[in-house]
């Protein structure tokens, strides 16, 4: 046989043990973009989870900076704004009437209330210092019973 021969047989063999190679690397590259695409949905879904929990939380931040506002405006009657203050647990924390606080807590899902969060809860503590602690709870409506989340501000009313 001439070279030309074995290089020809050569060709001839590495060219059969090469079939189906293109096909396999196609099926994994589908493969790995298959995984990348189920990422990125993944990720979008938590972005909103976050988003709402995101929204919630300037809300509430919101209401009690519209609370402190209040009591500025009426310190002389700041104790009469005391609301669910002998309780921690924001679970225990029940729906109390208040007067002062009627607007401001608002009824069962009026938008820019406390109620307006979705079970949303609130505890105004005000010590004779006139230290006011406000602690705002709400629990997503997708969320277990224990799963509670709060916002918290603390400040000091005087003349």
């Amino acid at each position: 046989m001439t070279p030309k021969h074995l290089i020809f047989l050569y060709e001839k063999q590495r060219g059969v043990s090469q079939r189906g190679a293109m096909m396999l690397e196609v099926l994994i590259s589908i493969l790995l973009l298959c995984f990348g695409i189920l990422g990125i949905v993944a990720l979008q879904a938590v972005m909103t989870g976050n988003l709402s929990d995101a929204k919630y939380r300037a809300e509430a931040a919101l209401l009690s900076e519209q609370l402190i506002g209040m009591l500025w405006s009426d310190i002389p009657e700041l104790d009469s704004y005391k609301y669910n203050d002998s309780k921690n647990d924001c679970k225990d924390l029940g729906t109390d009437d208040n007067t002062a606080l009627e607007n401001w807590l608002g009824s069962d899902g009026t938008a820019g209330t406390v109620y307006g969060l979705p079970n949303g809860r609130a505890k105004i503590d005000i010590n004779t210092d006139h230290i006011v602690d406000i602690k705002i709870c709400w629990r997503g409506p997708k969320e277990s019973t224990d799963t509670w989340h709060y916002y918290t501000t603390v400040t000091q009313i005087r003349n």
